[in-house]
């Protein structure tokens, strides 16, 4: 298919290109400036991608854009009055949206059968927009009767069951972010938003909420409008032949209108389901391991006995991918007498609720795990990674892209995180040159950084390449290769760019005396 797009700036020198991170989504520069013809190739991968848009002069940061499985509709103004709203006719669908100015408003109606959920997801901080937003359901009368501000991060979640039939209104605003004194609905061409609307099936959460890689598992589905039971069904998922680097897959199915984020693991997993929940009796496991459970009732604490050796560093942290789940994840582990000896919690959903540790003596420990709140139910899924620490390495950017004028260098740094005691150097490497342009580095450094400086030849031709970093130990048998990431934005779509890009651009002409 093929739709329209608009920069949310002017850029020049006019027409730019935009390369996509991956196969069947092209852009074609339309003549006014700033407008594309997006196609969309059938078998382009359903999700959100990362593009960017560039010309002779250089690259804009990496953006996300997403490829969806349902019709596609435009916003129409004006819609800020909810007597006046959008009609959505066919569901599911994705509105593609702006709040362009302080105080808009955006309104769509739908028609409800009685007894059906209606649900509202958007997607706006998670796509970059500079906005907090939130939703508004009102009934066929104009009553609200639901309302949500943040779910995923800031983005809002709406699921809402019609007592009566008739035509509801969903409403989008959005408010400064970050937030000001003066507090009033805020908007701007930079606030664009993808609202899916649904009544069919909408996924909430799974169970277990992933699996290790190379297996193949069926996941319990809760949400709405789903099976017989209307809330729950069951869904084959597949994690054979998965990137070893890809800490998540999503779940996309023709019977659920939405996509749900599996996490990966590399551990063997156990799960432990609330029908299997005894009061005070802990369960006994070996680390490494990944744990999946559900907090079904208000104050449960779930116990995992484990024995640890004297000496060794031990790594407890939850999954990051359900982060959107109503659970906010706290850890106590205990000694052998019920005596808390470490703690890790997350205050809000998100938050880092590891814990690090060294056991001061072999023998048996326990790890407790609770709701910080005290709270429970059906959503308070859980996935708890219990691991030794061994020897490791991750490689991150601190430049998603890098100008380079013919005749010249410039310096490329790639920052080693180290764990475990790993102690092998490291170097990197950059696939994907072009022609006429090096990379060089110092060698292999055991330090915390390393620098690869990139030179273009005299008459190395003008380029617009993406990169990749690669840093490898320097051990023949172990090199543990590892792609140099850059980190976006933490709430976005996309958490990290694998590629780095970089411009080429002639030496300009030399000045007359």
């Amino acid at each position: 298919m093929e739709v329209g797009a608009t920069a949310a700036a002017k850029i020049s020198p006019w027409p730019a290109k935009v390369w996509a991170d991956a196969p069947g989504i092209t852009f074609e520069a339309g003549a006014a400036n700033g407008t594309f013809k997006a196609a969309i190739a059938k078998d382009a991968p359903v999700g959100p991608h990362l593009i960017r848009v560039y010309n002779a002069d250089g690259t804009s940061s990496p953006h996300v854009f997403v490829v969806g499985r349902h019709a596609e509709v435009l916003e129409r103004e004006p819609n800020d009055d909810a007597r006046k709203a959008q009609p959505i006719d066919a569901l599911p669908a994705i509105v593609n949206g702006r709040l362009e100015k302080p105080g808009d408003v955006d309104s769509f109606s739908v028609q409800v059968e009685a007894g059906r959920w209606i649900v509202g997801e958007l997607q706006c901080r998670r796509l970059g927009a500079p906005i907090d937003p939130a939703l508004h359901l009102l009934d066929p009368d104009g009553n609200e009767v639901a309302f949500n501000h943040d779910t995923f991060g800031l983005d809002p979640l709406i699921a809402c069951r019609a007592v009566r039939p008739g035509r509801y209104v969903v409403q989008v605003v959005g408010f400064d972010y970050p937030p000001s004194t003066n507090v009033r609905f805020a908007g701007s061409k930079a606030a664009v938003y993808r609202l899916l609307l649904t009544t069919g099936p909408y996924a909430r959460y799974a169970f277990p909420a992933g699996l290790k890689r190379g297996q193949k598992a069926a996941l319990q589905i809760g949400g709405w409008n789903l099976g017989e039971s209307g809330t729950r069904t069951s869904v084959e998922f597949d994690a054979i032949g998965l990137p070893a680097h890809l800490p998540f897959k999503l779940l996309t199915v023709p019977d659920i209108d939405n996509s749900l984020p599996i996490a990966l693991g590399d551990c063997p997993e156990r799960s432990f389901d609330a029908d299997e929940y005894e009061p005070g009796k802990p369960r006994d496991v070996k680390p490494p391991v990944t744990l999946n459970g559900r907090l079904a009732h208000a104050g449960e604490t779930h116990r995992y006995r484990f024995m640890a050796l004297k000496g060794r560093q031990y790594h407890f942290a939850p999954a990051p991918f359900l982060s959107d789940l109503p659970v906010r994840p706290a850890l106590v582990l205990e000694d052998a007498h019920g005596a808390a000896i470490a703690r890790g919690e997350g205050a809000e959903a998100g938050d880092a609720a590891a814990i690090e540790w060294t056991a001061p003596a072999d023998g048996t420990y326990t790890l407790a795990v609770s709701d910080l709140y005290h709270e429970g139910g059906d959503e308070s899924v859980y996935r708890i990674e219990m691991r030794p620490v061994t020897p490791d390495y991750r490689a991150t950017r601190a430049a998603d892209a890098l100008k380079l004028e013919a005749g010249k260098s410039a310096p490329l740094k790639v920052t080693i995180a180290r764990e475990g005691g790993f102690a092998a150097p490291v170097e990197a490497v950059l696939t994907g040159l072009p022609a006429g342009v090096t990379a060089t580095t110092s060698g292999a450094t055991i330090a915390g950084e390393l620098t690869l400086t990139l030179a273009a030849a005299p008459g190395a031709a003008p380029a617009n390449v993406p990169l990749r970093v690669l840093a490898v130990a320097a051990d023949p048998d172990d090199p543990r290769p590892r792609v140099a990431t850059f980190a976006l934005a933490p709430d976005s779509l996309v958490p990290a760019c694998d590629t780095i890009w970089l411009t080429v651009v002639p030496r300009p002409p030399a000045t007359q005396p």
